[in-house]
Protein backbone atom coordinates (compact mmCIF):
# COMPACT_ATOMS: atom_id res chain seq x y z
CA UNK A 1 0.00 0.00 0.00
CA UNK A 2 2.30 2.65 0.72
CA UNK A 3 4.27 1.68 -2.51
CA UNK A 4 1.46 2.55 -4.33
CA UNK A 5 0.88 5.74 -2.31
CA UNK A 6 4.43 6.57 -3.21
CA UNK A 7 3.88 6.14 -6.95
CA UNK A 8 0.71 8.12 -7.31
CA UNK A 9 2.50 11.02 -5.48
CA UNK A 10 5.19 10.86 -8.26
CA UNK A 11 2.47 10.29 -10.94
CA UNK A 12 0.93 13.27 -9.34
CA UNK A 13 3.85 15.33 -9.45
CA UNK A 14 4.84 14.25 -13.23
CA UNK A 15 1.41 15.40 -13.96
CA UNK A 16 1.76 18.52 -12.81
CA UNK A 17 4.74 19.10 -13.56
CA UNK A 18 4.03 18.19 -17.24
CA UNK A 19 1.15 20.54 -17.36
CA UNK A 20 2.78 23.41 -16.46
CA UNK A 21 5.94 23.21 -18.89
CA UNK A 22 2.67 22.98 -21.49
CA UNK A 23 1.07 26.50 -20.08
CA UNK A 24 4.84 27.78 -20.58
CA UNK A 25 5.19 26.57 -24.30
CA UNK A 26 2.09 27.50 -25.38
CA UNK A 27 1.91 31.27 -24.03
CA UNK A 28 5.23 31.42 -25.67
CA UNK A 29 4.18 30.93 -28.99
CA UNK A 30 4.15 34.92 -30.97
CA UNK A 31 1.31 35.43 -32.87
CA UNK A 32 1.48 38.41 -35.35
CA UNK A 33 -1.14 40.04 -32.72
CA UNK A 34 2.13 40.40 -30.44
CA UNK A 35 4.59 41.86 -32.97
CA UNK A 36 4.26 45.32 -32.79
CA UNK A 37 6.46 46.07 -35.76
CA UNK A 38 4.14 43.57 -38.22
CA UNK A 39 3.20 45.37 -41.49
CA UNK A 40 -0.82 44.69 -41.76
CA UNK A 41 -1.28 44.73 -45.51
CA UNK A 42 -5.21 44.31 -47.03
CA UNK A 43 -5.31 42.75 -49.79
CA UNK A 44 -8.08 41.84 -52.52
CA UNK A 45 -7.78 38.23 -53.72
CA UNK A 46 -6.50 38.62 -57.41
CA UNK A 47 -4.05 41.73 -56.61
CA UNK A 48 -0.61 41.50 -55.99
CA UNK A 49 1.46 43.65 -53.37
CA UNK A 50 4.59 44.89 -53.71
CA UNK A 51 7.41 46.48 -51.17
CA UNK A 52 10.75 48.37 -51.95
CA UNK A 53 13.26 46.41 -49.47
CA UNK A 54 15.97 48.78 -50.94
CA UNK A 55 19.52 48.49 -52.06
CA UNK A 56 21.79 46.01 -50.38
CA UNK A 57 25.65 46.32 -50.44
CA UNK A 58 27.69 43.30 -51.85
CA UNK A 59 28.49 41.76 -48.19
CA UNK A 60 24.87 42.31 -47.15
CA UNK A 61 22.07 39.41 -48.10
CA UNK A 62 18.36 39.75 -47.83
CA UNK A 63 15.94 36.74 -47.85
CA UNK A 64 12.80 35.33 -46.87
CA UNK A 65 13.00 33.74 -43.47
CA UNK A 66 9.21 33.03 -43.41
CA UNK A 67 7.59 32.01 -46.93
CA UNK A 68 3.72 32.80 -46.80
CA UNK A 69 1.25 29.56 -46.68
CA UNK A 70 -1.31 30.23 -49.04
CA UNK A 71 0.45 32.27 -52.36
CA UNK A 72 0.61 31.83 -56.08
CA UNK A 73 3.40 34.49 -55.66
CA UNK A 74 6.02 35.52 -52.51
CA UNK A 75 9.40 36.22 -54.10
CA UNK A 76 12.00 38.36 -53.98
CA UNK A 77 13.22 40.05 -57.32
CA UNK A 78 16.19 42.44 -58.15
CA UNK A 79 14.60 45.46 -60.27
CA UNK A 80 17.86 46.00 -62.86
CA UNK A 81 16.93 49.69 -62.84
CA UNK A 82 16.77 50.70 -59.29
CA UNK A 83 18.69 47.99 -58.27
CA UNK A 84 16.35 47.54 -55.27
CA UNK A 85 14.87 44.48 -53.55
CA UNK A 86 11.12 44.31 -54.57
CA UNK A 87 9.20 41.46 -52.12
CA UNK A 88 6.08 40.88 -54.17
CA UNK A 89 3.04 38.93 -52.66
CA UNK A 90 0.08 36.98 -54.59
CA UNK A 91 -2.54 35.49 -52.70
CA UNK A 92 -3.40 31.67 -54.25
CA UNK A 93 -6.53 31.66 -56.50
CA UNK A 94 -9.44 31.78 -54.15
CA UNK A 95 -7.92 32.16 -50.94
CA UNK A 96 -9.32 34.52 -48.08
CA UNK A 97 -7.95 34.95 -45.25
CA UNK A 98 -5.02 35.95 -43.22
CA UNK A 99 -1.60 34.79 -44.33
CA UNK A 100 2.36 35.79 -43.70
CA UNK A 101 5.51 36.24 -44.38
CA UNK A 102 8.54 37.55 -42.85
CA UNK A 103 11.88 38.97 -44.88
CA UNK A 104 15.29 39.32 -43.74
CA UNK A 105 17.78 41.88 -44.13
CA UNK A 106 21.29 40.88 -43.07
CA UNK A 107 23.06 44.15 -42.56
CA UNK A 108 27.08 43.98 -42.79
CA UNK A 109 28.72 47.35 -43.73
CA UNK A 110 32.54 47.01 -44.25
CA UNK A 111 31.81 43.15 -44.20
CA UNK A 112 30.97 42.27 -40.85
CA UNK A 113 27.91 41.32 -39.78
CA UNK A 114 26.38 43.79 -37.21
CA UNK A 115 22.45 42.91 -37.33
CA UNK A 116 19.58 42.63 -39.38
CA UNK A 117 15.93 44.70 -40.28
CA UNK A 118 12.93 41.46 -39.91
CA UNK A 119 10.12 42.69 -42.10
CA UNK A 120 6.78 40.29 -40.67
CA UNK A 121 4.04 41.10 -43.13
CA UNK A 122 0.46 40.10 -42.30
CA UNK A 123 -2.00 40.05 -45.24
CA UNK A 124 -5.20 40.17 -44.77
CA UNK A 125 -7.02 38.94 -48.07
CA UNK A 126 -10.36 39.43 -49.29
CA UNK A 127 -12.34 38.21 -51.86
Amino acid sequence: MVAKDAYMKKLISCLIVLAILSGAAFSCKKSHNDDPNALQVTIKSGETFQKDMGRTAIEEGIRIRRQAGHFSVSKLALDSSSLHWIYSYKPADGFAGTDEATVTRDLSPGGIPTDSVIYHFVFSVSK
